[in-house]
């Protein structure tokens, strides 16, 4: 190399080039690919995390936002205890309201439509542990129920203010009395002495519909609306103390700052 450049300094610069280009030349192929790999995983990760994310959206959006699953499973654990031990009162005192549908329009109007049904299938269930009466039936009632609440004050916009979120409460009432008033019908006409339901129904008349379904209405007029408000002050209650989310039902959030706003105000000064 001396030889051909003539300078000593050049010449080791040469040198050098020769050796590094060989050390990278004899890389082995292992190097390489465990080279290759290290780049790959990051791509792969990336990939994988990419596909599972839509399924991951789709489970979180069946939570309400801002609220554990824990959370969640304890307010649905109480609604279904209100429901029962509203029924039981029932039962037990002769009561002309049902009041077992408290609990399913706590879990409609603060968690969802469907947490209210799956309150409302939970509390019928329970009776199945006890004992089994034609009470059971009555379940679709109960689920027609947490339907319309929870969708009502959702996508109705049924809790913006008192007015509204009565009417809320009619609707239920109306819904629940057009599912109740058939079954009870059937019902009536399984346990008459007729040959077929159809004639122990055409036995009791239509005057007997009437009378049925205008009772059925008052009375679940009067327990739609105590379960609305009942449950209004429960939710009014949870945001406030807890930060349960209300942006769904601005009547709550409303209430929850008149609560505060009184708390805050100062006393008067006695001269």
């Amino acid at each position: 190399m001396l030889v051909l450049t003539g300078d000593e300094a050049e010449s080791e610069r040469w040198l050098t080039r020769y050796l590094d280009a060989r050390r990278q030349a004899e890389r082995s192929p292992q190097t390489i690919q465990e080279t290759r790999t290290t780049q790959e995983t990051p791509a792969r990760t990336s990939l994988t995390s990419s596909a599972l994310r839509p399924v991951t959206n789709a489970i979180e959006t069946l939570r309400p936002a801002k609220l554990s699953w824990g959370t969640v499973v304890w307010v649905m654990i109480a609604a279904v205890l209100i429901n029962r031990i509203g029924r039981e009162l029932n039962v037990h005192f002769g009561l002309s309201l049902f009041l077992d549908m408290i609990g399913t329009c706590i879990a409609a109007i603060v968690l969802g439509p469907w947490y209210g049904a799956a309150v409302a299938v939970a509390s019928q269930g329970l009776a199945l542990f006890t004992y089994f009466d034609s009470g059971i039936f009555f379940g679709l009632v109960n689920v027609t129920g947490a339907l319309v609440w929870g969708y009502g004050i959702r996508y109705f916009k049924m809790g913006s203010d008192f007015c509204r979120f009565a009417l809320l409460g009619v609707a239920a009432a109306l819904a629940c009395s057009a599912v109740g008033v058939p079954i009870n019908l059937i019902l009536t006409g399984l346990s008459s002495e007729e040959a077929t339901v159809f004639d122990a129904l055409q036995s009791l008349g239509p005057a007997f519909a009437v009378a049925l379904l205008s009772e059925n209405v008052i009375t679940s007029v009067i327990d739609k609306l105590l379960a609305s408000f009942l449950a209004l002050a429960a939710f009014v209650y949870l945001h406030r103390t807890m930060q349960f989310p209300a942006s769904h039902a601005p009547l709550v959030k409303h209430l929850g700052e008149l609560r505060v706003a009184q708390r805050l105000r100062p006393a008067p000064v006695l001269v």
